[in-house]
C-alpha cells in the first residue's frame, strides 16, 4: 500500500521473492498466538492443529496477506522452501535462541 501511495505502484506489476521460513514441523505456538491474528479474516487458514498443539504456516500467511493486498499468486515466489528451524544453515532465534545471528532482508525497487 505504501508502494502504491509513494511511487504509484500497480499491485499487477509487483513480484514478491523471499527465502526460507520457519515451517509448520516446527513452528509450534501458543493457543493464544492466534489471538493477534484476530484482524486477518484469512488467518485461520494459517494455523494447523495436530496432536493438541497448534503450528503456524508462516509461508501460507505470508502468501495470503500478500494476495489480500492484491498480488497475484503467480507474483509470489518463495525462492527457498527450507525450513530455518530444521536446517541448521540458517539462524533461528526459536532454535538457538540469544545466541541466534540474523537474517538479511535485502529490498529492491525498480
Amino acid at each position: 500500500q505504501s508502494m502504491q501511495k509513494r511511487y504509484g505502484s500497480d499491485v499487477k506489476n509487483i513480484e514478491i521473492f523471499y527465502g526460507a521460513n520457519a515451517k509448520t514441523c516446527c513452528y509450534e505456538v501458543s493457543f493464544e498466538f492466534i489471538d493477534q491474528f484476530a484482524s486477518y479474516q484469512y488467518a485461520q487458514k494459517a494455523f494447523i492443529k495436530k496432536d493438541n498443539k497448534l503450528y503456524f504456516d508462516n509461508k501460507k500467511f505470508v502468501t495470503l496477506q500478500l494476495q489480500n493486498l492484491g498480488i497475484a499468486l503467480q507474483n509470489i515466489y518463495n525462492t527457498d522452501d527450507q525450513c530455518t528451524i530444521c536446517n541448521v544453515s540458517y539462524c533461528s532465534a526459536r532454535r538457538e535462541k540469544e545466541k541466534a545471528g540474523r537474517q538479511v532482508t535485502v529490498v529492491v525497487l525498480i
